[in-house]
């Protein structure tokens, strides 16, 4: 849980610039730690209502650090290093993500090593669409962009990112466990979740992101519990017209999205999953 005392001086911060501000709402807490955190406490452009923040002032599971390591550490997943990143960008203009077993044990940090380095090195939190079935990013386009993002949040080339096609485990079982409680990731206290929503005219799977379930999915829940760090992107801004003004919304909306690969169920079970997840 997050202490008292650090609760008192966010919310104390907050009431400074928004008299309406509401210290018992977990998700205004989150967000308010979120935008003091990179120096910006004016809780003006937070995209909810403290209406729609009151509804998850009891769920507070993704403060529960114990359970986010179990978590990764059954799910096996790694996190690819920021230098890493930018280096594929520097040496090839038409660089990709990595599949899990082309990265070599320099370019990322496995769960154990992560840990040992608390509270550095960031950590982000990849939101993307897929562009085609067989490789999420054929020709480079999210990379790009996630780099330039890099940049903006001024990261460091030993700060790490988790990018879903890169970083889960190839192990059926590990695989399962990392998609079910992959909302853990996404709404960790820690976490600092990018938002790419971009997908060329000519992508063989040209959706856009709005209408895609793990993409709606990942949007909302990092949205409730305020991880989300690139707001100031035009087109990430205008995703706050989809989100859902409350729980029977958010499912009512994730049913009528589109889905590849027979993935509806599985994010149905990871959203169930996360709110029945409580102390």
């Amino acid at each position: 849980k997050v202490q008292p005392v650090l609760v008192n001086k966010l919310c104390s911060q907050a009431c400074l610039k928004r008299a309406d501000f509401n210290p018992e709402g977990i998700s205004s807490t989150l967000w308010a730690l979120a935008k003091i955190e990179q120096g910006q406490p004016d809780l003006a452009n937070t995209p909810f209502t403290e209406d729609f923040n009151a509804q998850f002032r009891d769920v507070i599971s993704p403060l529960r650090a114990s359970e986010f390591i179990k978590y990764l550490d059954s799910s096996n997943i790694v996190w690819i290093k920021v230098g890493y990143l930018r280096s594929l960008v520097e040496t090839d203009p038409l660089g990709r993500f990595p599949a899990r077993h082309e990265l070599k044990d320099d370019y990322y940090y496995d769960t154990e090593t992560l840990q040992s380095k608390f509270p550095h090195p960031k950590q982000f939190i990849v939101s993307y669409p897929w562009q085609a079935k067989e490789h999420p990013d054929p020709e480079g386009l999210h990379l790009r962009s996630l780099v330039e993002e890099l940049r903006y949040q001024q990261a460091q080339d030993d700060d790490a990112v988790f990018v879903c096609y890169s970083c889960k485990s190839s192990v059926p079982k590990q695989k399962e466990i990392g998609l079910y409680e992959l909302w853990r990731l996404y709404t960790s206290f820690n976490s600092k979740v990018l938002i790419l929503p971009d997908v060329p005219e000519h992508a063989k799977s040209g959706k856009p992101y709005s209408e895609r379930g793990w993409c709606y999915f990942e949007l909302s829940i990092s949205a409730m519990f305020g991880t989300v760090r690139n707001w100031h992107n035009p087109a990430v801004k205008a995703l706050r017209d989809i989100l859902p003004k409350d729980l029977a919304e958010f499912r009512i909306e994730l049913g009528s999205k589109r889905f590849t690969n027979g993935d509806k169920r599985n994010v149905m079970d990871a959203f169930e999953n996360c709110f029945n997840n409580r102390e």
